[in-house]
């Protein structure tokens, strides 16, 4: 119990939890943390709705939805953040999970290395042996830098469980024991399904060593063992297979599916392949903290993670001058040169791009001279020198934490709102900020991040309607720059609201923070084009007023475009209008009824200007608009003052909010509710 105790305390101080705030961040960076808090509040609605926890859903890609089923990796993290969330905040799930995971990682190498070296009698200090392979595999630079964004990858207890499965094995193969023990086979399937609940690319790290493994057996001829194993316990193995294969299956049955239906998407681009640079192999990259950019000056980046550790790299070359059997040696500068080799991504394999993963091994590989070689470092006192030296290098690798921006506010305007999505602006296939705003917003999104592997049909389905297009950036359109030409249409602002309706989506959410959303980018000139243009500036006369409203047109907005929109009933005048400066001087007047008004414009050296006389008198109904317009495009700054005046029809009631209502607006975002 002690221990346990002991293991934990190192975990909160590794996972930083006395310094966040456990409510309001969430432990790691500000990328795929999000895309799994997302996963997690899947799992939650799924189980709330009786249905398989990685059913496919529509939370995301609303309304026609993902394949959930194989667009998601790591069922350990995800399951286990989805099942905490049913009982608290979400965010504290997640960094629970996030806690719990790493004592997991820490508290089983511990006590799966323990039995490693007692098996191979190597008793002495077996346990302080155990606890620095503990260190070095379970609480390594790979795992630190996985529990700040690759959740799915943060588990890695199924590594000493399987290896403790193929210890026993090769022991028995040596010792000519062909009696398999019902627990033997348990820790390996046990091994293989927890490597899975990590992650499916583990298994496939897999695959990798079979080559090397048939090498094994066949020069030191343990064929005959082999076969005498399985015919002495095929009843055993099978019967044992059944109830792993029945796990596997539940849990990835979607996997399969995509598989043999052809559905996964096999796309991996050139840009998911990295390369390290020499430093890299030696020291943390940058991405674990700040510190290490003295000693590194490699750009970084999770995937740069090639490392081993410095101390335990200094603990490999000491193996080259300990006491350790040449034939080991060799062993460990082959696995070491066959890392680098592979890290160098000169063989690209399918579903496995960033090879740097591979680290695990030559951990694991470091971690068995230490549970094996009785002659490597033994005496109490470097043990306890190893441990204090892993234990200092772990404080210097930097937990990152992020706040959710606009978690708050999502909850407080949005939350209660009718309707079953929000629609978000621009929309986004690959921001995984996104992926986590259901859990806030209480409602479906039309985009979101996942896997790449569920990148289909079905995926693209939603964002592949015409309106849905208009409002995915898709770079600078400098032909209509250059023609000034205006591709919407008035059609295009009663049919797209028709298809927000539609799809009982209850408000909008404009993105204007850079890391949120693209919406200012150059790339996203056509949502901006579009976004304007079905909802213009507008001023919203809500009861009797007069004077001066000044629109104002910016630079990022194209469109030579403002509305006046009338809640109630009444009498609007308008006495003049100027512009400034003078860029457009072709402003027409929409009224409600859909007569347009071409003014006289005047010129001077500040803009264009005119004043009606008499004045322009309309008598308005709640609901309507009265657009000042010119098929024009701009791309500078420019105003629009109108001096006019409203007398509200006293003897109605009637009272219209518009369509698209504001009703947030700050640095990072404005919301409006969709009436």
């Amino acid at each position: 119990m002690k221990k346990i105790i002991f293991i934990f305390i190192i975990t909160l101080i590794f996972c930083n939890v006395f310094f966040l705030g456990t409510y309001t961040s969430l432990i790691g960076s500000d990328g795929d943390n999000f895309e799994f808090l997302g996963f997690m509040n899947m799992v939650k609605q799924n189980i709330l709705s009786f249905k398989h926890p990685f059913a496919d859903n529509d939370i995301l890609r609303y309304p026609t939805g993902f394949n959930f089923s194989y667009g998601y990796d790591g069922v350990l993290a995800v399951l286990m953040g989805g099942v905490f969330s049913l009982f608290v905040d979400p965010v504290l799930s997640y960094n629970t999970t996030v806690v719990l995971i790493m004592f997991l990682n820490i508290i089983i190498s511990f006590h799966f290395f323990k039995k490693i070296t007692i098996l191979y009698e190597n008793n002495e200090h077996a346990e302080l042996k155990a606890f620095i392979c503990a260190l070095i595999f379970g609480a390594s630079p790979y795992v630190f830098s996985r529990m700040s964004a690759h959740l799915n990858l943060y588990f890695v207890g199924g590594f000493p469980v399987f290896m403790y499965s193929i210890a026993i094995l090769y022991k028995k193969i040596v010792q000519k024991d062909f009696i398999l023990q019902k627990t033997d086979l348990f820790f390996f399937w046990l091994g293989l399904i927890l490597l899975a609940f990590g992650s499916l690319q583990y298994l496939i790290m897999l695959l990798i060593f079979i080559p090397i493994l048939i090498v094994f057996v066949i020069k030191n001829r343990y064929q005959q063992c082999i076969y005498l194993i399985l015919f002495k316990n095929h009843k055993k193995i099978i019967i044992s297979f059944i109830y792993f294969a029945a796990i596997f299956i539940y849990f990835y049955h979607g996997y399969l599916y995509g598989v043999l239906t052809g559905k996964i998407s096999k796309a991996i681009t050139e840009d998911k392949y990295f390369a390290p640079e020499i430093a890299d192999f030696v020291i943390p990259n940058q991405y674990l903290g700040n510190v290490w950019r003295l000693l590194n000056p490699s750009e970084p980046s999770i995937e740069k993670i090639y490392t081993v550790g410095i101390v335990e790299i200094l603990l490999l070359i000491y193996i080259f001058f300990s006491k350790v059997p040449i034939k080991i040696k060799i062993v460990v500068a082959g696995v070491w040169a066959g890392y680098i080799f592979l890290s160098l991504n000169i063989i690209k394999i399918p579903y496995l791009p960033e090879l740097s993963r591979l680290v695990l091994f030559l951990s694991l590989c470091l971690c068995l001279i230490f549970l094996t070689q009785q002659n490597f470092i033994s005496k109490k006192p470097l043990l306890y020198l190893v441990i204090s030296l892993l234990f200092i290098e772990r404080l210097f690798f930097e937990v990152q934490s992020v706040k959710i921006i606009g978690a708050d506010i999502f909850k407080l305007k949005i939350a209660p709102l009718d309707g079953d999505a929000v629609l978000n602006i621009p929309l986004s296939r690959f921001n995984a900020y996104r992926s986590a705003l259901p859990i806030f917003y209480n409602k479906k999104i039309m985009d979101g991040y996942f896997h790449y592997i569920a990148f289909n049909d079905k995926s693209e389905q939603t964002l592949s309607q015409d309106y849905a297009k208009r409002l995915l950036c898709t770079g600078p359109q400098k032909s209509l720059i250059k023609s000034n030409q205006n591709i919407n249409t008035n059609e295009d602002r009663e049919n797209f609201y028709y298809w927000i309706k539609e799809n009982n989506i209850s408000a909008a959410v404009l993105f204007k923070n850079d890391n949120l959303g693209k919406f200012f980018f150059d790339e996203c000139q056509n949502v901006r084009d579009f976004w304007y243009f079905v909802n213009p500036v507008t001023f919203v006369v809500k009861h009797e007023t007069s004077g001066k409203n000044t629109f104002d047109l910016y630079a990022y907005n194209p469109n030579n475009l403002a509305q006046f929109y009338f809640e109630k009933n009444g009498q609007f005048v308008i006495n003049k209008i100027y512009t400034a400066p003078a860029l457009v001087g072709d402003f027409s007047i929409i009224l409600p009824d859909g007569n347009t008004v071409y003014p006289q414009w005047q010129k001077n050296e500040d803009g264009y200007f005119v004043d009606f006389d008499p004045p322009i008198e309309v008598n308005v109904k709640a609901g309507d608009s009265i657009y000042i317009s010119s098929p024009q495009k701009s791309y500078d700054n420019r105003s629009i003052f109108v001096y006019f005046n409203f007398g509200v029809d006293g003897a109605s009631l009637s009272k219209i909010s518009p369509r698209y209502e504001k009703i947030h607006d700050d640095k990072d975002f404005e919301i409006f509710k969709i009436n």
